[in-house]
């Protein structure tokens, strides 16, 4: 199923691009991370790598393409003659769809899809690798990752401003590298969400979205498994509010849910004369994308970002202080991280340079008469990101 899928989806992006409108790269992102591995006692880098291209076809088509890597050492692709050894990395294939819009007189879009499609609940600032760079499976773009081999239909009236969403596909959220056969299981997900633009309010005008999500995934232990979500957001230029919450995990009896269970996505930003700041909170659940994380994992996060920007000056920067919090693990319960950084945009690139610390490091190393924990909460970031 999954060749045959590729193999379609392959075939109509070259069919399309031959006719193709035009053809974008939205996003261009290479970033390196250099931190010290108490376990290996060296210095080590871990490089990132994203790319999406998009064809647009103008009013009835559209398509996209986006590759990822993130794969410590990355840079290392190497063959050893003498022992026949060889160290190879390879970009990983990320997503690819295929859009049919405006069916049904304008009402209706039809999507098939591979690959990581979108995330239900999506729509925060504070989000992706830059931030959650431990792994691709943790980086909390939303509070639910559609993944796999799907089709996704979607009915739109009143201006657009009312839409519903659904998406049936294989979910591919349960494979692993402890289960790397874990295919076949099955998800039916749907959105239903109302989207204003300029909506008057006290003399001003704001964006307003709400979104209701939800869905079941089937065969799995107990039958069924659904999950169900909830997002609101509303804004303007210069002051935004967003948050998503809901239980990804709803097949176990409801008193056994506890705070461990719910997965909060909140972030406040407003624009204060040349300053941007950003509030964020996060909780980190104990199933995300159908995986389960142990008691070490953070529980919940708290995010501060300032950051100063002069309009038509090509650098800007700040800093960030983020704490995060784990109510089950007392060896190791709390971070507390300071990360300056710094964008310079030149000739159509943007390069980031940010080096953070996080001084639980001191207090651990103290505690546990370890040095070690002094270097580990060094790293330092340096990369580049373009569209065109």
């Amino acid at each position: 199923m999954k060749k045959f899928s590729i193999a379609v989806l392959l075939f109509l992006f070259n069919l399309y691009i031959v006719f193709c409108a035009s053809v974008n790269v939205d996003e261009l992102k290479i970033l390196a991370d250099t931190h010290f591995n108490m376990v290996n006692k060296s210095i080590e880098n871990n490089t990132y790598f994203k790319f999406i291209s998009s064809f647009d076809g103008g009013y009835k088509f559209a398509a996209k393409i986006a590759f990822e890597a993130n794969v410590k050492e990355l840079e290392k692709n190497y063959y050893d003659a003498t022992s026949d050894f060889y160290n190879k990395v390879f970009m990983l294939f990320r997503s690819a769809e295929v859009t049919a819009r405006n069916l049904i007189d304008s009402h209706f879009d039809l999507t098939f899809w591979t690959g990581t499609y979108k995330y239900l609940g999506s729509g925060n600032k504070y989000k992706g690798y830059m931030y959650y760079p431990e792994s691709v499976d943790k980086d909390y773009e939303g509070f639910y990752r559609l993944r796999g081999t799907g089709i996704t239909s979607m009915l739109k009236f009143w201006e657009e401003k009312f839409r519903a969403e659904i998406h049936f596909y294989e979910n591919t959220n349960f494979v692993s590298s402890k289960r790397p056969d874990a295919f076949y299981y099955f998800s039916v997900d749907g959105q239903v969400g109302l989207y204003f633009k300029d909506f008057p309010w006290e003399n001003e005008f704001f964006n307003l979205f709400v979104e209701l999500y939800g869905g079941i995934t089937f065969p799995v232990a107990k039958g069924i498994r659904a999950k169900a979500g909830l997002s609101f957001g509303v804004g303007n230029q210069f002051l935004d509010f967003f948050i998503t919450g809901g239980l990804p995990k709803i097949d176990s009896a409801i008193d056994q849910l506890t705070f461990h269970h719910v997965f909060i996505a909140s972030d406040f930003h407003f624009k204060l004369f040349v300053t941007d700041h950003i509030i964020s909170f996060l909780t980190r659940p104990l199933y995300f994308n159908e995986k389960e994380y142990n008691e070490n994992n953070v529980d919940f996060d708290i995010n501060y970002r300032f950051n100063v920007a002069v309009a038509d000056f090509p650098i800007n920067g700040g800093f960030v202080v983020n704490f995060q919090y784990n109510l089950y693990d007392p060896d190791d319960s709390w971070h507390l991280y300071l990360n300056s950084f710094m964008d310079i945009v030149y000739s159509g690139v943007i390069w980031k340079i940010s080096a953070h610390y996080d001084f639980s490091r001191i207090y651990f190393g103290n505690l546990y008469g370890n040095p070690d924990f002094y270097l580990s909460g060094l790293k330092i970031i340096v990369g580049a990101s373009t569209s065109f």
